[in-house]
């Protein structure tokens, strides 16, 4: 198998794991700030759209890079 054809396939096999770590984490970083400052759920939503906007900058960015 071609090595770039393997690169390729890993790049965009990986991509909804990254979604799912981003925005897992930015939500659950919110969550744990909401506990601590008792601003429940409005910071854990700010954290997950950040973390949507990260994911998708951090997507496009890479298949810019294809």
């Amino acid at each position: 198998m071609d090595t770039k054809l393997l690169n390729k396939l890993v790049r965009y096999t990986s991509m909804p794991f990254e979604f799912f770590v981003l925005i897992g984490g930015g939500a659950w970083f919110g969550s744990w700030l909401d506990k601590i400052l008792h601003t429940s759920p409005w910071l854990a939503f700010v954290f997950a759209i950040l973390g949507f906007g990260s994911a998708l900058y951090h997507t496009l960015k890479s298949i810019k890079k294809i």
